[in-house]
């Protein structure tokens, strides 16, 4: 597996199923760059081998099962796996919709592409030597991560690799022999970390390659570890530990505590992190301790800070799950779902949008201490939030779409029966008196709808309107008036929004003739 002199040679690639030609270029260039990293870092290259792609993962698990014998190892079928076969050889297979993405496709072949040198090297010795998960898919990881700081400028002009790697390893509650131990996917990068410390303690920047290839002249990989890095399994777990403990006082911290709308402490509140420049793809995450508090890790610089809503399980979704959202922190009104209408970016597109306002926290010279209020509700509710629910001083406008005969319509289901069988996704949008005009701000759909119900929360002193429409011709643009629907503009019903809720709105479409 040695390279020593000329272009390493890079796996045979065969396309499966739909890849455009301009795509397939690409990836073969992202291909002969993943395995010259490897060449021109470590000196090392796979001798032979074949790669699978495949944006359909359905098409590369029939394959594999022809080739192996054995059940495609990817469950969503999206992702990337190696395999080694007696008459086949070393193959890979890439797919799903990373196909379709350079950068995610590069860090799934780089990371897999180490695995392909762990097989080769370890089929020259006649077949595989068992060696524990952390450490497959540790330097795995490593590799993966080194070739994403080498290749992105972005990542190494920030914050680089190790802070990722350190973060990983203090966010652990336990010690890492415990994560070795119930090695899970959570702890890739814990593992990488580890794998950095072993090379970096062992002075030799091949040593977690030179670890594969003393591996296949020893039995048990113990000995192998031990010849390779210079210190016992068990002398690593006790002096990794420690460099964790002592990183824990170099990183600078968000302290915060999450109340309610009372000042009162939500335990149990999920709340992330990361950089407002997050090239490197770094994140912190913690959970408020019963008197709301959370410490989250940080580096020198500006951070976005936001909650996670957590719904209570059913008997449809048995686990509890935590969705990041838009709940963004927003140091001027303390409230993490701030939302204003914000004049566009775009010259050709002058329209005002309604969005999450976020706002930094500099964390630059030392910890930052802030509070965040919230109405408890909404972080365990089933719904998704909508823009400025609960903050104080903002009223909800709320109502139904009822079809011509009175009963109620989905917003997000067309409705055969009822003749609007061309009506997909039916929508309700706010329009705001912007500069002496009526634009589109916000529309009520499938992320806005409770129990079929379109919900707003707006602001006093503004002045509101509904417009209706459908996604698909006929579009049969419209507005809500005092009889329940108009096309006409003029007729259309203006809310005066002064200090309280306006629900119970009906918008009644007329009988269209949708017929083709």
């Amino acid at each position: 597996f040695l390279v020593t002199c000329g272009e390493p040679i890079p796996p045979r690639i065969v396309f499966l199923g739909d890849v455009a030609e301009e795509r397939r270029a690409a990836i073969r260039d992202e291909v002969a760059s993943v395995v010259r990293f490897y060449a021109e870092r470590f000196g090392v290259a796979v001798a032979e081998s074949t790669l699978y792609v495949s944006p359909d993962g359905d098409v590369a698990a029939t394959l594999y099962r022809e080739l192996t014998g054995g059940e495609y190892p990817l469950f969503t079928g999206e992702g990337g796996t190696v395999t080694d076969t007696p008459d086949a050889g070393i193959l890979a297979f890439v797919s799903g919709q990373v196909v379709n993405d350079a950068s995610d496709f590069e860090s799934i072949l780089a990371h897999e592409y180490y695995h392909m040198l762990q097989y080769d090297i370890l089929r020259a010795d006649g077949g595989s030597h068992a060696s524990p998960v952390w450490l497959i898919e540790g330097t795995a990881q490593y590799g993966e991560d080194l070739y994403n700081e080498a290749t992105r400028e972005s990542i190494a002009r920030d914050v680089g690799y190790q802070a990722k790697w350190d973060f990983a390893l203090l966010e652990m509650d336990a010690p890492f022999r415990d994560a070795a131990s119930y090695f899970g996917i959570q702890h890739y990068r814990v593992a990488a970390s580890a794998i950095n410390w072993l090379v970096e303690a062992s002075n030799n920047p091949r040593s977690h390659l030179e670890y594969w290839q003393t591996l296949t002249t020893r039995v048990d990989w113990r000995l192998a570890f031990a010849s390779t890095f210079g210190l016992t399994v068990e002398e690593f777990f006790i002096r990794f530990e420690e460099y964790r403990n002592t990183i824990s006082a170099s990183f600078p911290r968000i302290l915060g505590v999450v109340v309610d709308l009372k000042g009162r402490p939500i335990p149990n509140a999920h709340v992330s992190a990361e950089p407002v420049d997050n090239s490197a793809d770094l994140y912190s995450y913690a959970t408020t301790d019963a008197q709301g508090k959370f410490e989250l890790l940080a580096t020198d610089g500006d951070w976005y800070v936001r909650l996670g809503r957590s719904p209570a399980p059913t008997p449809d979704h048995l686990y509890r799950s935590v969705f990041y959202e838009e709940l963004y922190y927003n140091s001027e009104t303390g409230y993490p779902n701030s939302c204003e209408f914000q004049e566009s970016l775009f010259e050709h597109d002058p329209t005002p949008t309604y969005d999450p306002v976020r706002t930094a926290v500099d964390v630059t010279g030392g910890d930052v201490s802030i509070v965040i209020s919230i109405p408890p509700d909404l972080l365990t509710s089933e719904w998704p939030y909508i823009c400025n629910e609960g903050r104080p001083g903002f009223y909800m406008i709320s109502g139904t779409v009822l079809s011509h005969d009175g009963t109620t319509l989905s917003l997000n289901s067309s409705d055969p029966t009822r003749g609007y069988q061309h009506m997909f996704e039916p929508r309700v949008c706010l329009e705001l008196e912007w500069e002496h005009a009526w634009v589109g701000v916000s529309c009520a759909g499938y992320w806005h709808i409770r129990d079929q119900e379109f919900v707003f929360y707006v602001a006093h002193g503004h002045s509101f309107r509904l417009s209706v429409y459908g996604i698909t011709p006929p579009t049969w643009p419209g507005w809500y008036s005092a009889d329940g629907f108009t096309t006409n503009s003029e007729q259309a019903t203006v809310f005066e929004v002064s200090r309280a809720d306006i629900a119970n709105i009906e918008v009644r479409l007329p009988a269209f003739d949708l017929a083709p």
